[in-house]
Parts: C-alpha cells; sequence; structure tokens
C-alpha cells in the first residue's frame, strides 16, 4: 500500500514521474574493492525491502510491489578507471556520468538504486543515486551506516552482519492505512479542517505568474550561519524557553515573512521525518523508506516587537499540532470515504505556498568520522529532479547543519522573483535569527509557556497572570 507521502507524489500534477531521486558522492582515499563493494550492495537490498520496491501505473492507480530477492539487477554498480587522467579531467568525466545515472532510473522495472565507482588519481569517488519514493534522510545514515560497517566485516574475513531489522515498510504503511479509518485519526479531522477554513493570501512577486513554474526555472540563495553562531543555536538557546530547533527556525521565518508581506499570519508547510511513535507494536527505527511528513501550519505572528512572546507562541502553535502533523497526510490521502465525516474541505483546501524543512546535523553521526573509509566528496551528483517537473511550492525552504555552520537554502522561479528580491528575504531570515540567539543566550532562567504543562489549554498571557499572582503571593 501507499503511504500519504507516496499518493501526495503521484497524485499531484508533478509530471515526469521517473526522475525525482536523492544522490550522494562519497571518496576515499583508500582504493575501493568493486567485489567486495558488490557483496555488500546485495546483502544491503536484500536486508532493507523499500530498496526493491517497484511502482506500475494503470491510468489513475499506482501499486508498489516487491520483487525478490532471487531476481538479478535489484541495484547496478558501475566501475569505472581515471587514474590515468589528470585530477581535472577525472572529475569532469565523473560528474558527467553521474547526472547522466541520475536519469536511468526505472519506476516500474527497477532497480531504483544505482552506484557508480570511480578511480580518480588520488582517490576513489563512490556516487549513489536513489529514487526518493524509496528513502528520505534518516534512510540514507541508516544506508551508508550498513554499507560503511558490511564492507569493513568481509575486509576482515567476517560474514556480513547489519544490526537487528526493524519491522518493513510494507508492514508501516499497511498499518497507516489501517489507523486511517480509526478513531484517533479522525478525532484530528477538526483540527485539520480548522486550518483549511483559513483564507490564504498570496505572496508578493516581482513578477506575477500563473503557476510555480518547472524545476529548470528554480534558483537558490543560501543563508549561512557562522560555526560560532550555529554553536550558539544548537547549544545556548533552547534552555530560554524549552524550545527546540524547529521553534526557533520557524520564528524567524515567520517574521521575516511578516516583513515581507505585512501578513500577520503565514501559511507554511512544515516537514517532518514522520517516524512518528503511532503504534507501540512496531519498530521503524532502523526501516528505509519514505517516511517523510508535510503538514500545513499557521505562523502566528501578533508579537513582533516582543521576541520572547512571540517565540513562545509559535512553540506552542506547534506542540498543539496533533502527533507532529502526520494526521493531516493519512486524513487527506487514505481515510474512507464516508457521509459523515467532512473530508472535502480538507481534500479540496489549497496547501501553503511555502515549504519548510530542517533536515538536521549531517555532521553529528559519528565523532570518529575521519576513521571512516567514505567521506563526504565535494563533486557534484548532478540534476537530483527532472527539470521539466513541476515546482510544488512557491519558496521552498530548506535548512541542515553540515561541517559546523547551518545553511538555509531559498529555492525559488526565476520568472516570479528577482535574485535580489530573495536575497534581501535571506538576508532578514539571518537578521531575525541572529537576534532571536542573542535574546535567548541572554536569558539566564527558563521561562516556560503553556505546552510545557499537562494542562496546556491556557493561553500565555493567562499563564503569565497565574504566574505573576502566585509570585506575589510568594513575596
Amino acid at each position: 500500500l501507499l503511504t500519504p507521502i507516496q499518493k501526495r507524489f503521484f497524485e499531484y500534477n508533478l509530471g515526469q514521474h521517473q526522475h525525482y531521486n536523492q544522490a550522494v558522492m562519497l571518496q576515499s582515499t583508500n582504493r575501493i574493492d568493486i567485489d567486495v563493494l558488490n557483496q555488500v550492495f546485495q546483502q544491503v537490498v536484500e536486508h532493507h525491502d523499500a530498496l526493491r520496491m517497484v511502482y506500475k501505473q494503470h491510468k489513475d492507480i499506482v501499486s508498489a510491489q516487491h520483487r525478490s530477492i532471487k531476481e538479478e539487477h535489484l541495484y547496478l554498480l558501475d566501475a569505472h578507471d581515471y587514474s590515468q587522467y589528470s585530477q581535472t579531467q577525472a572529475y569532469e568525466q565523473i560528474e558527467q556520468i553521474a547526472d547522466r545515472l541520475q536519469h536511468s532510473l526505472n519506476l516500474e522495472q527497477g532497480p531504483l538504486i544505482r552506484a557508480a565507482l570511480f578511480q580518480a588519481p588520488e582517490e576513489d569517488q563512490l556516487f549513489i543515486v536513489i529514487h526518493h519514493l524509496v528513502v528520505d534522510g534518516v534512510s540514507w545514515r541508516i544506508l551508508l551506516e550498513d554499507l560503511e560497517v558490511g564492507y569493513q566485516q568481509i575486509l576482515q574475513k567476517q560474514s556480513i552482519q547489519f544490526p537487528s531489522k526493524s519491522d518493513s515498510y510494507a508492514e508501516w504503511s499497511a498499518r497507516l492505512d489501517q489507523y486511517s479509518n480509526e478513531q484517533k485519526a479522525i478525532e484530528e479531522l477538526a483540527y485539520w479542517n480548522t486550518w483549511a477554513s483559513q483564507k490564504q493570501e498570496p505572496l508578493p512577486q516581482d513578477m506575477p505568474v500563473i503557476d510555480d513554474g518547472y524545476e529548470q526555472d528554480s534558483r537558490e540563495e543560501v543563508m549561512t550561519l557562522s560555526k560560532e553562531d550555529t554553536q550558539r543555536l544548537l547549544q545556548q538557546t533552547n534552555h530560554a524557553y524549552n524550545t527546540e530547533i524547529n521553534d526557533i527556525l520557524l520564528t524567524a521565518l515567520g517574521l521575516t515573512f511578516y516583513e515581507w508581506s505585512g501578513r500577520s499570519q503565514i501559511h507554511v508547510s512544515v516537514e517532518g521525518h514522520g517516524r512518528e511513535s503511532l503504534f507501540s507494536n512496531i519498530d521503524i527505527s532502523r526501516t528505509v523508506g519514505w517516511f517523510t511528513v508535510m503538514y500545513p501550519h499557521i505562523l502566528n505572528i501578533d508579537h513582533a516587537d516582543d521576541l520572547g512572546y512571540q517565540l513562545k507562541e509559535i512553540k506552542d502553535g506547534l506542540r498543539r499540532v496533533p502527533n507532529q502533523g502526520i494526521g493531516y497526510g493519512i486524513l487527506r490521502y487514505l481515510t474512507l470515504e464516508q457521509e459523515s465525516l467532512p473530508l472535502e474541505k480538507l481534500r479540496t483546501a489549497q496547501e501553503p505556498a511555502i515549504s519548510f524543512n530542517y533536515l538536521g546535523q549531517f555532521d553529528e553521526a559519528s565523532n570518529d568520522s575521519s576513521q571512516r573509509l567514505l567521506q563526504s566528496s565535494p563533486l557534484s551528483v548532478g540534476t537530483e529532479i527532472h527539470p521539466e517537473m513541476k515546482r510544488a511550492f512557491t519558496l521552498d525552504i530548506n535548512g541542515m547543519v553540515n561541517d559546523g555552520q547551518l545553511k538555509m537554502t531559498f529555492n525559488y522561479n526565476r520568472h516570479q522573483y528577482t535574485p535580489a528580491t530573495i536575497a534581501k528575504l535571506a538576508k532578514q531570515y539571518q537578521h531575525y535569527l541572529l537576534k532571536l540567539i542573542d535574546h535567548c543566550t541572554g536569558k539566564q532562567t527558563t521561562e516556560q509557556s503553556p505546552t510545557d504543562f499537562t494542562y496546556n489549554q491556557l493561553s500565555i498571557g493567562q499563564l503569565d497572570q497565574i504566574s505573576n499572582m502566585l509570585s506575589g503571593k510568594l513575596k
């Protein structure tokens, strides 16, 4: 069965479904044995069932099927020797082949994972591309760990032994489908219909166009925090108001768009990892697949001149989203139509024009990363999304910490905005983010908000009144 994010992928008129990938380029100063690598890839693909999936479409119906581990070509691994080339020539060849492989995955026949090992003059480069339908950010961490562990085990004359397997992606999707018609899921409908009833004003545009264009129209502006400020954000800000990083990043986003648009309600599609603890009897901690959750949320910016109050308001709004937003996709894409269920409003609601996703820290996986065989490579992985695929959002904002620095990428349509407009937007985002970091790191005591308590239905103002009253009595 398809999960909500997979159904969204096929139901949206995105086009070019075959080419929607995620990829990595890794390097090693030690030469990699292609035969050993082949053995490890075979074990990885057998171990993680999602990597053997194919997707067959008949008219409007898409079915997902597993390929047997006995089939041939569950993955493809090529080898290329450029060790006699100059380093520049080798890199040119590697990047050209990587881009070509991005176009080579086949949803209906498979495989949905391809790799290529390149011998450059000074090191080996390993390129891996996987269709996004079967992988996400958390999955990549699992896969790269398994590749590393499996390779080292074979070199040490051991049999490959991965960590214990958690429940399959197929089991997770089946359980979500069952849950979609249970009372717990349906109880969330009122919450999401409240969002669907809110009017969304269009974003300002430099050059108004009818739609958001295609991937080939996309351009990027990157905002980078210094290592010092990134460390302050990660380690010294959350104590002030019992926040998480997303609370601070989204507060800065809300303040930025409030200043730009003049609107106090900022509609944003928030992306999460989707591995929520909905079921006590299912373990997906080491399951590979596309678990991503995307849900709409409104950032209410009505105390822009009071950073502490505004941050608490954004934090409490996010805490009140049921089950970290997983129910939105379940109700919109899985729950069966019933006369008694008002699903139409939710299913026809326009999603936000802004998308936000903080991917986390990609340099925290191992403190002894220098001891790993495979390191991140600076070479390009090529075009991960087909140039003629339709853009899903007007502004797509993604953040991650890599090499000790937070980088926020503002992706936009060049036919809607000038580079100067987005550069100014990114600069304002940095301005508000630094203001919030300074504010939070300057607080010596922790200030609580209603969602810090079991009974969390008070407003921030009501909680402040109670706190002041109790403080007065204590004095």
